[in-house]
């Protein structure tokens, strides 16, 4: 019994010698804190980049976005006007969504999405008096079309809209065009009818939209000409047609003038589309 008691406590006092040792061993020490601070520095790192970098570089997709739609749209708009004035389809492609790349250990949120929404809502109408002194009256719907983005990062996007051939950029409070009015000229009116499905559609896939001519109804020397149409915009409207010098006037979501000369030529054309839906998001 005794034997046995020796050894146990002999290796008792072993292992308290081996962790004295290890204890006093400062290049030990020092290289376990060494591997524990660098693990840190990299881990504080990684989540530095997670939440500072990784939404910086998303924003500047997000905005790559933004512009390539806003392209989109005056694509579009130009592509109805040709196919109006040519009678020749064309076809159009909406970038719905945008895609964040891969990033390794970083994490991204889903890929960016967008919805688009149409209606008929556009009114106009046109009265007045042709060569023959017979008293005509041109009235009709016409579509607009409203693209809004799904971004996780660029909160001060704008709402983009086509209406009665103006691009415009909606930021909620300011409102904003660089197109200039292409339907009221000095001698000649070209009214577009845009007829598209009233519909929604949210989706990060490319979107083509193919406009195609439907009519062209022309009329000239036209005389004591009257246009009366609704916007959403009407401010946006009025200081268009004030610049091209036509005194306009906003009544409500309704913008109102009158030709001051004859001789007018009316050109009525109307442009309907196909719809369809790609597979993917862009890259």
């Amino acid at each position: 019994m005794s034997y046995l008691h020796f050894s146990c406590k002999g290796l008792d006092e072993m292992k308290q010698k081996v962790f004295r040792n290890i204890l006093n061993c400062e290049s030990a020490v020092s290289e376990i804190i060494g591997a524990i601070m660098l693990l840190a520095i990299a881990v504080g790192m990684i989540a530095l980049i997670q939440t500072q970098s990784v939404p910086e570089w998303n924003k500047a997709i997000e905005f790559e976005h933004s512009n390539k739609v806003y392209d989109d749209f005056l694509k579009l708009k130009s592509n109805i006007e040709e196919t109006a004035l040519y009678q020749f389809p064309r076809s159009s492609v909406i970038h719905m969504g945008a895609h964040y790349p891969n990033r390794l250990i970083f994490i991204n949120p889903a890929d960016v999405s967008g919805t688009i929404t149409s209606d008929r809502n556009a009114w106009i109408n046109i009265s007045y008096y042709n060569s023959n002194g017979t008293r005509g009256n041109i009235s009709n719907l016409s579509s607009s079309i409203t693209f809004r983005p799904n971004y996780n990062y660029l909160m001060n996007s704008p709402t983009l809209i086509y209406e009665n051939g103006l691009v415009i950029k909606d930021f909620g409070i300011n409102n904003f065009t660089d197109n200039i009015q292409p339907f009221f000229m000095k001698n000649a009116i070209n009214i577009i009818i845009f007829d598209y499905p009233s519909d929604s559609e949210s989706s990060s896939t490319l979107k083509v939209i193919n406009p195609y001519p439907q009519y062209k109804n022309t009329t000239t020397n036209n005389t004591n000409i009257s246009v009366n149409f609704s916007s959403s915009y009407p401010e946006l409207w009025n200081a268009s047609l004030r610049h091209d010098g036509f005194n306009s006037t906003i009544s409500g979501k309704f913008i109102n003038f009158t030709y001051p000369t004859g001789n007018i030529t009316i050109n009525i054309y109307g442009v309907n589309v196909s719809q369809v839906s790609g597979i993917g998001a862009p890259k």
